[in-house]
């Protein structure tokens, strides 16, 4: 049984040790390839749910010998995230073109021997097959770190993953582990302020209009602060608010927003 995925933590230059390795973040869908113990191939998520993509698994059994492995299900520029989800949860045809990206290895030892491994087992496959293994490169600043994250930015990436050479392979989240994002900043006008559920019952929702299209946000700050957003509906309803996200769904609406500040809201 596979363990657990290790989880990547915020980028902090203080947790990084270098020289470290740099990685492109890729958008796609966590999963981990490895066998059972009744010696059957498994492609499951972080949580353990099996995935149903028959050309990566196909691919694991004839390469038994270096799972199990961890990675992404993804395709580069050809399927937005969006895409891949759905073609992961229900066969069609872009299911065919889904392949799964390498990065690291369940195995022992710091990253920079699991690393080496990888080398040498991929060292004779296919590299435009269903599996494939990742870039990575050597940083030795953080100048270098934020250099390596324009690259892959500018290449269609989500933005950079960072390893600390010494770290090994644990489950959870790791400060050997760290992600390096972009994100947009964009103002949005304000249609609604509606009431927040559960925990946050009392404080405020932004329901924001992009384009033709309409999405919520959530606002950062305190409880105070997103209580009294509620109280101040009437007079924020219009107000033009700066929203933080990844980029845009299918649908056209932002991805993962979250409300950083209204502009003139005292």
């Amino acid at each position: 049984m596979a363990m657990k995925p290790m989880l990547a933590t915020r980028y902090y230059p203080s947790q990084t040790k270098f020289p470290c390795f740099a990685q492109p973040k890729y958008d796609g869908v966590r999963c981990i390839l490895h066998e059972g113990e009744g010696g059957e191939v498994h492609l499951t998520s972080r949580g353990g749910k099996e995935y149903d993509v028959p050309q990566i698994k196909a691919w694991g059994e004839k390469h038994r010998g270096i799972l199990p492995l961890d990675g992404e299900i993804y395709n580069h520029q050809e399927l937005t995230f969006q895409q891949i989800c759905s073609a992961v949860k229900c066969r069609s045809a872009m299911t065919d073109k889904l392949r799964m990206v390498i990065y690291d290895a369940q195995i022992p030892g710091s990253f920079s021997a699991r690393w080496k491994v990888l080398q040498e087992e991929f060292a004779s496959i296919d590299p435009n097959g269903p599996v494939y293994l990742t870039q990575t490169f050597v940083a030795h600043s953080e100048k270098d770190i934020k250099r390596w994250h324009k690259i892959f930015v500018s290449t269609g990436y989500e933005g950079a993953i960072i390893r600390n050479a010494d770290g090994i392979y644990t489950e959870g989240r790791s400060n050997d582990l760290m992600k390096l994002k972009s994100f947009d900043m964009t103002e949005f006008k304000v249609v609604d302020v509606l009431e927040a559920e559960g925990n946050d019952a009392g404080t405020a929702i932004f329901k924001l209009k992009c384009g033709e299209y309409e999405f919520c946000a959530r606002p950062i700050g305190s409880r105070s602060l997103r209580a009294q957003y509620l109280a101040d509906k009437d007079e924020l309803i219009g107000m033009a608010a700066t929203v933080q996200h990844q980029g845009y769904s299918d649908a056209g609406v932002p991805r993962f927003p979250v409300l950083l500040n209204i502009r003139d809201y005292e």
